[in-house]
């Protein structure tokens, strides 16, 4: 009887032993074999989480990261499949990236503002401030060739940067009018990162909040405007609570998509060669969906508020909204530049490639 239970015990222990080792991983190991021409045939699966600040139904979500997660699946052959967790589950936005840091997910979805200094030469170019071209394409392409130029340095080594995308015309949505910059100051404004410090600068009032949260607190008058890209209008029905978009071309927004590093270098190769062809092809994949949705966003705000004005300053208002910024950008060179980063590269990259 002794014996008996010595071995069910023995037993247990080794089920227990293997329970807790399958914990935490995102892989299925398997056998790696050799192929008839002698190289390595990888049969490992893996499931990734994703965390995204987007939720489930959203028209990026059905038109860049359902598709995203449908392509690696298919160049992997079914190796990679997809735990999506939308904005709301796992985390929130804002918080995607810390998913990953606690080893929740694997892959985040989330804007490169809610992560100050994480992303230092990103939020660089998305200081306000720079001249960049109207055209989205062409703001885009500057955007890509920056990013390749200056590798983003990361307040995190456990990231590893997939895709950096820019998102539709930003601007105010609000409650009141703004024509001009003058209209700015004393409202109460939703913003982020150094879009606040562009905000204070013109004599509004910041605060942040995570965009879920928007609709009730221009729906209570807790604010007056969001500064946000189009699309926000309609992927969180701002057009119900605010009839107001004033479109500050010169600006940019920033998202990116983020892997956990460790993740990463554990994947065989030819599962990490999916993962950046994936996200390679996503990038011109983005600039099409921009172009297309911002029409697709005026026509359902008009149609659910037919009262809704659409407010394009002249390129003189525009110019008004961003006197003062050249300083901010210049303290941001000195802080780059004290962190050990090249601040003054970028800002002379940024200059001889606009306007400014």
């Amino acid at each position: 009887m002794k014996k008996l239970k010595a071995i069910l015990c023995a037993a247990l222990a080794v089920i227990i032993l293997i329970a807790l080792c399958a914990c935490g991983t995102n892989s299925t190991p398997a056998d790696n074999g050799k192929k008839d021409d002698g190289k390595t045939e990888y049969t490992d699966t893996y499931t990734f989480s994703m965390a995204s600040s987007e939720f489930e139904g959203s028209t990026w979500n059905q038109m860049v990261e359902v598709p995203l997660m449908d392509l690696m699946t298919e160049k992997t052959n079914g190796r990679v499949t997809w735990d999506f967790y939308p904005s709301g589950t796992l985390s929130k936005q804002g918080e995607c990236f810390e998913a990953i840091l606690s080893g929740a997910a694997d892959v985040g979805y989330d804007a490169c503002n809610f992560y100050q200094d994480t992303f230092p030469y990103i939020e660089f170019f998305t200081m306000m401030g720079w001249n960049i071209s109207d055209d989205f394409t062409e703001r885009e392409n500057l955007a890509i060739d920056f990013t390749e130029t200056f590798k983003d340095a990361y307040l995190y080594d456990n990231f590893k940067l997939l895709a950096r995308v820019s998102l539709e015309t930003f601007g105010f949505m609000s409650s009141v009018p703004i024509r001009t910059a003058a209209d700015v100051k004393n409202i109460s404004s939703r913003s982020l990162g150094f879009t606040m410090d562009w905000l204070n600068n013109l004599g509004a009032n910041c605060t942040t909040m995570p965009a879920v949260e928007v609709y009730e607190s221009l729906k209570l008058n807790v604010i007056d405007a969001s500064v946000s890209a189009i699309g926000a209008l309609t992927a969180y029905k701002l057009y119900e609570v605010c009839d107001y978009f004033t479109a500050i071309p010169r600006a940019s927004g920033e998202s990116v998509y983020v892997m956990s590093k460790s993740m990463y270098d554990k994947m065989d190769p030819e599962i990490q060669n999916a993962v950046d062809e994936t996200f390679a092809e996503m990038k011109q994949h983005c600039i099409d969906f921009v172009i297309t949705n911002e029409g697709k966003v005026r026509d359902e705000v008009l149609a659910g508020n037919p009262n809704f004005e659409f407010i394009y300053p002249t390129p003189e208002e525009t110019a008004e909204f961003f006197v003062g910024c050249d300083e901010l950008i210049l303290e941001r060179v000195k802080e780059l530049d004290a962190k050990g980063l090249d601040g003054t590269g970028a800002y002379e990259w940024m200059v001889a490639h606009t306007s400014n």
